[in-house]
């Protein structure tokens, strides 16, 4: 398969451009590295001539303001403000002058200097910093101006931090908090799962009010109790909100009462068409969870509003569930055009078309839609057997615009910190240096990052400026000794290897999850040292997790892993390695399944993503690595049942509604 055109004279010159004339030789440069860190160190050690005779030695030397901004940092709290200025004034276009500032701010707060503080605050989106503007507002005279921003602050589903508790306590004593937003914010706390804050927020209602709050409360932990009330005694619209609020709450517990509840209740109260919509809502994902045997002509019988995606889709992955082709076809009909022209409905279209015997308009789908180089683009090929469409563009960047970028400071920042291995803070600088680019300047920078094997920053910069078809680009080959070494002393296919680094990371070498995930294939700490054990090795230490060979090496002992505990199902394995072993098998089917079929019910919204990614992306990687063309519905067989000698059957048809 060809994936593009040969790689222009004018693009082959480029991979071979020195750096800019302003820039010092590579020799030059590495010798001004090691000066910077021994800068740093001569700092740290307090040794003040060493360091200044370092500092001025580096004048010309990319990271010389971040030796002034830790030199300048470290003695903050003696510094004049004109010194903190200047600073600011000559590096805003830093990173470094965000970081100071803030440190700044956090200082004149905690000393009460709050004419400085507000001197130096710039609008930020820090919720404690904002309430320290605003008491500094108060605190010289500024009232009723802190008093108008307080809304925003209040109006809010959370605790507060600590830092707002002088200017809530101040607006509160102005007679600024009403009995209105004090039920605003108590709704928002208890639709936020906040009981606690909600019990805080009682107080602040009037006397009279409360018992309104303490009815809510008990419904709010007994919500089935709302079955046994005729009628709230609380004023319209707070019997509204109870009500709405409850029976959400009781549908997550039992849809069959919230439906019963909502049948009579919405005889009796007036309810606004968004409560209504948001009830309804429940009770049909609460139907398609419990399996309700009428559901498909409950789901009939509503209309989701066309902003609700997750409902929208639910009801058609209801409609896969059971096989019921002519309603998902009526139901992807209903979709809003912008959902319907979706790759995935697309593709369910032509397959239900194609169950239906309509072959003419199910291969007139399925051709336009084997044009796209994706996950369905490569469905829709396999079904009609045609070769799959790469879309190879190489990127053809400017000569100049390429020198004028390389030699742009925050540029030159960005790829010295990258050099010492400070990926945070280069990618900080890459960012801020990036931000305000066109689409055109994007992919010549992402063609800079590539340059210097910066493979992360030239994915992400390439996605910003919705450049998809440049392939070398977007989807790299590093550390490819590597992934070929583990990936053949474990079977596996190195372009599933790849596809899974490039689907975790992105190749981000230091990246870390919300969940505690570290490095290129994203491991768990726990997980890794489960699998080292396996291998009778030493357990990684989390800094292990980070170096690329050990990161590479467990990963593709886990893939191994799962990939056996799954009969050695491809697709299984790579839903395994995402959402767990546990939670796959849980999934598996009554009846053998088509694949496509299955990944489209996966109840996981996260899995279901993520398992496209990774099949399209080995696809992909198969092209780049020059491996023998695959299929992709090769290695998609049909998904069988459990064994019920080894596990127990679960059930399936019920989609998740996520």
């Amino acid at each position: 398969m060809n994936i593009g055109k040969p790689i222009s004279t004018t693009l082959l010159c480029l991979a071979l451009l020195p750096l800019p004339l302003t820039a010092a030789p590579e020799d030059t440069r590495e010798a001004q590295r090691d000066r910077f860190v021994a800068a740093e160190k001569a700092l740290k050690q307090g040794a003040s001539g060493r360091f200044h005779k370092l500092k001025s030695e580096l004048r010309d030397y990319p990271l010389l303001p971040y030796l002034e901004y830790q030199e300048l940092h470290g003695r903050l709290s003696k510094a004049r403000d004109a010194e903190v200025q200047t600073f600011l004034d000559e590096h805003t276009d830093t990173p470094l002058a965000l970081k100071l500032r803030r440190a700044q701010l956090d200082r004149l707060a905690a000393k009460g200097a709050w004419k400085r503080y507000l001197a130096f605050y710039q609008p930020d989106s820090n919720v404690r910093r904002q309430c320290h503007y605003l008491n500094a507002l108060l605190h010289t005279g500024e009232k009723e101006s802190a008093f108008a921003r307080v809304g925003p602050i209040w109006l809010h589903g959370d605790s507060r931090p600590e830092a707002c508790d002088p200017v809530l306590d101040a607006w509160r004593k102005a007679g600024k908090l009403t009995p209105k937003l004090t039920w605003r914010r108590i709704g928002l706390a208890m639709d936020n799962g906040k009981d606690r804050l909600a019990r805080y927020l009682r107080r602040f209602l009037p006397a009279k009010e409360r018992k309104w709050f303490d009815r809510w409360q008990k419904l709010n932990r007994k919500p089935a109790a709302i079955t046994l009330v005729n009628k709230l005694d609380v004023p319209s619209p707070l019997q509204q909100q109870i009500l709405t609020h409850t029976i959400r709450r009781l549908a997550r517990q039992d849809g069959e009462k919230a439906r019963s509840a909502w049948h009579r209740f919405s005889k009796l109260v007036e309810f606004t068409s968004s409560q209504k919509a948001r009830v309804e809502h429940a009770l049909a994902l609460a139907m398609i969870r419990e399996g309700h045997p009428n559901l498909l002509g409950y789901l009939d019988g509503i209309k989701p509003e066309a902003d609700n995606q997750r409902l929208l889709e639910a009801r058609i992955r209801v409609a896969l569930s059971n096989r019921d082709w002519p309603r998902l076809l009526r139901w992807i009909s209903e979709l809003p055009e912008e959902m319907r022209r979706e790759e995935s409905w697309r593709y369910w279209r032509a397959r239900a078309l194609a169950e239906q015997g309509d072959e003419k308009q199910a291969k007139e789908h399925f051709k336009k839609l084997a044009q796209e180089r994706s996950y369905y683009g490569f469905l829709a090929a396999d079904r009609l057997d045609v070769e799959y469409s790469f879309g190879h563009q190489p990127i053809i960047v400017n000569e100049q615009r390429f020198r004028e970028l390389t030699g742009q400071p925050g540029i030159e920042r960005a790829r010295e910190l990258f050099a010492l291995g400070r990926l945070i803070d280069a990618r900080r600088e890459w960012h801020a240096s990036t931000r305000d680019l066109d689409n055109e300047s994007l992919r010549t920078a992402a063609k800079l990052a590539h340059e210097w094997a910066w493979h992360d920053r030239t994915i992400t910069t390439l996605a910003r400026a919705k450049s998809w078809h440049d392939l070398e680009l977007r989807f790299p080959l590093k550390h490819r000794a590597n992934v070929a070494s583990h990936a053949q002393e474990r079977e596996l296919d190195s372009a599933w290897v790849f596809a899974v680094i490039r689907q975790e990371s992105a190749f981000i070498q230091d990246a870390h999850s919300r969940v505690g995930a570290m490095g290129l294939m994203q491991l768990m700490p726990r997980t890794a040292r489960h699998v080292a054990r396996n291998m009778k090795r030493r357990p990684p230490s989390r800094s292990d997790l980070l170096k690329p060979d050990t990161n590479i090496d467990l990963g593709t002992a886990y893939l191994r892993q799962v990939m056996d505990q799954l009969d050695g199902n491809h697709v299984l394995a790579t839903a395994a390695y995402n959402a767990g072993p546990h939670r796959v098998r849980d999934w598996l089917p009554e009846q053998a399944t088509d694949a496509d079929l299955w990944v489209e019910l996966v109840p996981f919204k996260e899995t279901r993503k993520y398992l496209k990614r990774v099949l399209a992306y080995s696809v992909i990687y198969r092209e780049r690595l020059g491996l023998e063309p695959q299929r992709l519905a090769e290695s998609m067989p049909p998904i069988q049942p459990v064994d019920t000698r080894t596990s127990s059957v679960t059930t399936s048809g019920k989609p998740g509604a996520s």
